[in-house]
C-alpha cells in the first residue's frame, strides 16, 4: 500500500485497487475522466457496493462540504475565497490581516524575563527577550541562551525566565 489508497500489482503493473475492482465489475477499462467514489468515505473499503463511478465535477460536488469555497477572515470577519490549495488552512483575506495574525501568534509565544545582577538581585522585569533587546540593545539570542542555561551571564547580568 502506497499513498492514500490501496494498490495491487496486475501483470507487473501497479494499479489502484478500487479502480481495478470497478473495471472488473463493469467489464471495461475506466476512462481517464471517470472517478471511483467510496460511498462511506473509507478509502480502504473496496467492496463493490461501496464504490460508484462519478465524473470529476460530481466528485467535487460530493466532497465540497469538507472545505467550503468561501471562508470568513479571523481578523476582520470579511468573507473571502481562498486559493483552492489553501481551502483547509486559509484563515485570512489579505496580507495586512496575515501580518496582524502573525503579531497575535507572536504575542502568545512571549516569555517574561527577569534581569538580575551577579548577586541575584532583580534589576528589571521584561515582557520578552525581544522587548529587552529593543530597550537595551543587547542581543536577544544571547539573553535567551542565558535563560536556557547555555551561558551563565550576558553583559554582566544573569537572565532568567520569570
Amino acid at each position: 500500500m502506497t499513498g492514500r489508497y490501496k494498490r495491487i500489482v496486475i501483470n507487473g503493473k501497479s494499479i489502484l485497487e478500487h479502480r481495478y475492482i470497478m473495471q472488473q465489475y463493469i467489464g471495461r477499462e475506466l476512462h481517464s475522466y471517470e472517478q471511483v467514489h467510496h460511498i462511506n468515505g473509507n478509502r480502504f473499503d473496496n467492496r463493490i457496493e461501496n464504490l460508484m463511478i462519478v465524473t470529476q465535477k460530481e466528485h467535487d460536488e460530493i466532497h465540497k462540504w469538507k472545505y467550503s469555497k468561501t471562508k470568513h477572515c479571523v481578523i476582520c470577519g470579511k468573507e473571502f475565497e481562498p486559493y483552492e490549495s489553501k481551502r483547509k488552512a486559509g484563515k485570512v483575506c489579505s496580507k495586512e490581516c496575515k501580518i496582524k495574525l502573525d503579531i497575535i501568534h507572536a504575542s502568545k509565544r512571549k516569555r517574561p524575563i527577569v534581569q538580575m545582577d551577579m548577586n541575584g538581585n532583580t534589576i528589571q522585569r521584561w515582557d520578552s527577550a525581544r522587548d529587552c533587546m529593543n530597550n537595551t540593545g543587547f542581543f536577544e539570542s544571547n539573553i535567551c541562551k542565558c535563560c536556557n542555561g547555555k551561558i551563565c551571564s550576558y553583559k554582566g547580568y544573569v537572565w532568567k525566565y520569570a
